[in-house]
């Protein structure tokens, strides 16, 4: 994946960001990667009885579109890597959730 393409598909990273992620995907098998992504999608997990699960997600997310998966929470313009773009409402994300548990 070229760097220009990475932005596109990750958008709101900073260049040492986009560099990372480059390079990550650059290492990365093609063919484990598609799967991945399928198998991500394709994933319906059985409720876990008396543990709560929580999800946030990007709303600009072009790996894994916000519109397949179910979340408590979309990050308005965040993208795949939330947790480096919209770090704060990841992190205020988690907080309540981890304040909500017994």
């Amino acid at each position: 994946m070229n760097d220009s393409r990475a932005w596109v598909m990750l958008p709101g990273l900073g260049a040492d960001e986009r560099k990372m992620c480059v390079a990550m995907f650059r290492d990365a098998d093609p063919h484990f990667m598609r799967w991945a992504v399928g198998a991500i999608l394709r994933w319906r997990p059985a409720p876990l009885e008396g543990i709560p699960v929580r999800a946030i997600h990007g709303a600009r997310d072009r790996l894994i579109p916000a519109c397949r998966v179910e979340a408590d929470e979309i990050v308005p313009g965040g993208g795949h890597l939330i947790n480096l773009t919209h770090a704060d409402a990841v992190n205020r994300f988690l907080r309540e959730a981890g304040e909500a548990l017994p």
